[in-house]
């Protein structure tokens, strides 16, 4: 029998809070941090600290690499590689 919720265990793997997990959602986009955080409507400064939570529990030592192993695990959908960045941005930590 199919398991009813297949990420349950994924999530469970890596304990991502609903704050970090709305950050997660954000990084693939290429905003800066600052941006991010206008969006959310929270501080730059906590949309930092949550994104190097999210990389820690990710075993990720950037930006792209978080994306690229949250889109594996099927915390993020995956996005097509071939678009270019919205605005010029990088795959970088930009602020």
């Amino acid at each position: 029998m199919a398991e009813a919720y297949p990420l349950a265990g994924v999530i469970a793997a890596v304990p991502l809070t609903t704050a970090e997990l709305r950050i997660l959602r954000h990084l693939p986009t290429h905003l800066s941090h600052r941006e991010i955080g206008q969006r959310l409507n929270v501080s730059q400064s906590t949309v930092k600290s949550q994104a190097l939570s999210v990389y820690r529990k990710l075993d990720a030592s950037s930006r792209s690499q978080a994306v690229e192993r949250a889109t594996a695990l099927g915390l993020i959908p995956a996005i097509d590689a071939s678009s270019p960045a919205p605005n010029g941005g990088s795959d970088d930590d930009r602020d």
